[in-house]
């Protein structure tokens, strides 16, 4: 669900006012992440570390309300009680597919769901449709 936030009475008024015009008024974070535990525990378990990640990052992401805010397409600052993701998947062809992978709080639904839709999909494809307008309660990411 979408929650507009008023801008007279939000805490962070002040700052958004004084970055809101900027050219690039939005913040990416790059980091390394420390994956010694969970890359043996994901394949013990016979599951794919890509998922492990995602969910990771998914749950990370929705943990902490200020990582889903966004402004809609009216220009109004709002915050959402659940952000999805949008990864780069690659294809034969040496190219990628953009996938928008939903976030799920149980692990279990989230893996399962997930290794039979979005991430299958584009290996199988034969080319990719664009979407009228990426939704505003996604994230993206990237891997090395």
């Amino acid at each position: 669900m979408k929650h507009i936030v008023d801008i007279e009475t939000w805490e962070r008024r002040d700052n958004y006012n004084f970055f809101r015009n900027f050219h690039n008024s939005w913040i990416s974070i790059t980091s390394e992440v420390d994956c010694t535990e969970a890359f043996p525990a994901a394949k013990a378990a016979k599951r794919s570390f890509f998922l492990y990640y995602l969910y990771a990052v998914l749950r990370a992401a929705n943990e902490v309300k200020e990582f889903r805010f966004r402004t809609d397409k009216n220009g109004q600052v709002v915050y959402h009680d659940q952000v999805d993701i949008i990864s780069p998947i690659a294809v034969p062809g040496k190219t990628f597919y953009t996938v928008r992978i939903p976030y799920h709080e149980d692990f279990e639904r989230f893996y399962a769901e997930h290794t039979t839709s979005s991430i299958i999909f584009p290996k199988t494809a034969t080319r990719m449709e664009p979407k009228k307008r990426l939704q505003s309660k996604v994230i993206l990411t990237s891997s090395n």
